[in-house]
């Protein structure tokens, strides 16, 4: 049992390690581009791409000037690929070219199948399935292609059939079910050995426990499609599938796909609430952000980048806006700290760097302040503006006095704090236990070599 004298100190050392991390994203401020789109309340000409790369230098301004204080931030790429995996990802785009290449490896599939050369049909089949199972979502949306992609996925099953090669075939035809829901291949383009298998495997899926799924959305009556097959309208209840990923969208515009929400369905009740004003206004491409068109939305800002956050396990927010031109304003939103707004000037560039730490100094203090004119002026925070028209504007402006340790206003201390505006650290917290657990972990390895080292001494 001395094995144990390595392997306990380790294990413990890991989940110290995986308990550190939990908490270091808990603590890692997110930098929220947001742009509005012909609204009063931000970059009424900046729209699209255009608008993100506008915003773009501002942000990374931003995240490098918490970074140089210590905190951990999102980097702009890992937010957006992260919320693309936890959260939700953009409808695939599928051009003609893609469905006609498509729809001839399918057919040259049959025709080396009808030859018995199962090589050249399985090449011309993987190249067709790693199509429909990148875009199934928008291939299955029209019900004679879904069952086209339904017959191409059943087109492996017979290669595997006919080559003797009858787990393989199984658990094809399991994934061809999984990969186009509730429906049917068609009737005379499959043999009896794989329309026997589908129906063993059906009848197997339907003895097994499955899991149901429950879709609500505010607003409701909204189109709900699982893996791109239509399932009815929001709320919606008792759909029935077996247990594992499929990709749900809900959609509450005629001309606007919904975003992909990859959901694990495991045996039981399974739950999915979406708000649609939040589904139109966040982005990933190219970068994490949010934008707003000209209806009404924008002052909820701030609480749809706390909900990106909380997707990515954080609690922590800096919105970024174009306020005017020639003029930024940033927003806090973060547990520890008070809501706070600074406004920076800012060219065709990022705000100037001494701008830029001003206002941060500003924002961790609690304290909102309008940099971008010739002196500092005291404004409310978010908090306190009043939604007019679906813009914000401020309530009040007052002069700021500069002090030698820089501008003081208004709200200065931040919630939860001992200190005036500083938070407790708890990335150092998290650092201590990090170390800890290596420290941990190797006077385990070293207790372990002492051990090992005895017994060949021995």
């Amino acid at each position: 049992m001395r094995w144990v004298a390595v392997v306990a100190p380790v294990l413990c050392a890991m989940c110290v390690a995986s308990s550190a991390c939990a908490q270091e994203d808990e603590a890692r401020w997110l930098v929220v581009p947001v742009l509005a789109v012909g609204a009063a309340g931000g970059d009424a000409g900046a729209g699209g791409k255009a608008g993100i790369e506008a915003l773009h230098p501002a942000a990374e301004a931003l995240r490098h000037e918490l970074s140089v204080r210590g905190k951990g931030v999102w980097p702009a790429d890992r937010a957006s690929e992260r919320f693309e995996v936890v959260g939700s990802a953009p409808a695939p785009k599928v051009s003609q070219s893609d469905i006609d290449l498509w729809v001839e490896r399918s057919r040259a599939a049959v025709r080396y199948l009808a030859r018995a050369d199962y090589k050249a049909a399985r090449r011309e089949l993987k190249a067709a399935q790693r199509l429909a199972d990148r875009a199934a979502a928008e291939l299955n949306r029209e019900a004679a292609r879904a069952q086209q992609v339904l017959d191409t996925c059943l087109f492996m099953v017979r290669a595997y059939v006919e080559t003797k090669n009858s787990a393989e075939a199984r658990r094809q035809a399991r994934e061809c079910r999984r990969l186009v829901p509730r429906v049917e291949p068609s009737a005379f383009r499959h043999t009896p050995e794989v329309r026997d298998l589908l129906a063993e495997v059906d009848a197997e899926m339907a003895s097994e426990a499955p899991g149901t799924l429950e879709v609500t959305s505010t607003p409701s009556d909204c189109l709900v499609r699982i893996n791109g097959v239509e399932f009815g309208r929001t709320p919606l209840s008792g759909i029935e599938l077996p247990v594992g990923t499929y990709r749900l969208q809900v959609e509450c515009e005629e001309d606007e796909r919904g975003r992909i929400h990859r959901v694990e369905v495991e045996s039981g009740l399974n739950r999915v609430a979406l708000d649609a004003r939040f589904e139109r206004a966040v982005r990933t491409r190219p970068v994490l952000h949010l934008q707003y068109g000209p209806e009404a939305g924008w002052a909820s800002r701030l609480a749809h980048a706390r909900e990106v956050a909380r997707v990515l396990g954080g609690r922590r927010v800096l919105a970024v806006s174009a306020a005017s031109a020639g003029a930024l304003r940033v927003d806090l939103d973060g547990a520890g700290y008070e809501a706070a707004s600074v406004w920076l000037a800012a060219g065709d560039e990022a705000p100037g760097t001494d701008d830029v730490r001003r206002g941060v100094d500003a924002l961790l203090e609690g304290r909102s302040v309008d940099f971008s004119g010739p002196h500092p002026i005291a404004r409310a925070s978010w908090a306190e503006e009043s939604p007019v028209g679906g813009a914000v504007e401020a309530v009040t402006a007052a002069p700021v006095e500069a002090e030698a340790d820089g501008v003081r206003g208004r709200g200065a201390r931040a919630r939860g704090t001992g200190a005036r505006g500083v938070p407790q650290p708890r990335n150092h917290r998290i650092a201590g236990w990090s170390l800890f657990g290596a420290g941990v972990a190797g006077l385990g390895t070293s207790v372990g070599l002492h051990v090992w080292r005895g017994n060949l001494g021995d």
